[in-house]
């Protein structure tokens, strides 16, 4: 019959031979038996059922059509009544910027934990690429960009609504580690030989740009020039950024302090005049699949999720205040 279980098996054969018994007193035992079956075989257990009848000497003939006739009306009823069906999770699929990949991580067991019909499913990349794969028709029930453009260009095509700000990540310089004791202060790293960045058309790249533009009106324009002409790589996500220093092929690189801490390479924070934060934003589709979409987003903004947020050097933000920011 293709059960899952010999013990199930029995006790369906078992109670589905009472029903043609004339024991009636055994009724109660067949449906405790039933009660206790797997979805998913009903089908089975009717062309077993029909076996036992048409096999029958008591039943033969138009009796055995009509058993046969009563069992498939019959039966199906029984599963629906007694077989619980299996409690399926719901699943939250959640596209989100890479440099987000270690806090989500722990907001996502902390989620499932507490939520235990929910199931959330992570995708992790560039934040332009995770919008092109929006706009080409991929199943996102949330967007969490590390820049507000890429949600809001996917608002004008009324693929993701409801934005609200997420949290902040500051850029600073990472700096390789046996270079440590010698760049200690952003100006040294004019003295590296290699930096890499973000590409300019991610978000990671368009921060980059800013802390350069900054540079030049605070340090002059020689600097930043020197600073952009030790730049040997531009990459497509601020975890390849950092993969660059910690495999030893950059001296220095300008990346998210959540990708810089925890690490064995130097960190060293922007100038107050330099300061550049990421700002993250959260969408939702406009269609989402989810169920728990509006539990993972009030999960986000809730107390627990701040202190994580926190602990990965990203402070949170009001909904007001990401809007005086931008």
């Amino acid at each position: 019959m293709g059960l899952e279980s010999l013990t199930y098996q029995y006790y369906l054969k078992l109670g589905l031979t009472w029903i043609f018994s004339p024991r009636k007193g055994h009724y109660p035992q067949l449906f405790s038996a039933i009660q206790e079956c797997p979805v998913g075989h009903s089908l089975s257990i009717i062309n077993w059922v029909c076996g036992v009848v048409s096999s029958s000497k008591r039943w033969n003939g138009v009796m055995s059509l009509y058993c046969r006739a009563l069992a498939i009306l019959f039966i199906p009823l029984i599963f629906i009544q007694g077989c619980e069906s299996p409690r399926t999770k719901s699943q939250l699929t959640v596209f989100a910027a890479s440099s987000l990949t270690d806090v989500l991580q722990v907001l996502k067991e902390e989620f499932e934990k507490n939520n235990p019909q929910a199931e959330v499913r992570l995708i992790f990349g560039g934040s332009q690429i995770l919008r092109f794969q929006i706009e080409q028709g991929a199943a996102a029930d949330l967007f969490i960009s590390a820049h507000p453009e890429h949600v809001r260009s996917l608002m004008d095509q009324r693929l993701m609504k409801s934005p609200e700000p997420v949290a902040e990540n500051p850029l600073v310089v990472m700096v390789a580690p046996q270079l440590v004791n010698q760049i200690t202060q952003f100006e040294n790293i004019v003295e590296v030989q290699s930096i890499v960045v973000g590409d300019e058309n991610v978000p990671l790249g368009t921060y980059t740009e800013e802390v350069l533009d900054k540079a030049a009106e605070v340090f002059g324009q020689s600097f930043s020039d020197q600073l952009r002409s030790s730049i040997v790589s531009k990459e497509s996500n601020s975890r390849l950024v950092r993969s660059k220093i910690l495999l030893g092929e950059a001296d220095a690189a300008i990346v998210y302090e959540s990708d810089a801490i925890l690490t064995e390479a130097g960190v060293i924070r922007l100038p107050e005049v330099l300061a550049t934060k990421a700002r993250y934003t959260l969408a939702e589709s406009v269609e989402p699949r989810s169920l728990v979409v509006n539990d993972f987003r009030k999960f986000l903004s809730s107390e627990r999720a701040r202190r994580v947020f926190t602990e990965f050097a990203m402070p949170v933000v009001s909904e007001k205040q990401g809007s005086a920011d931008e």
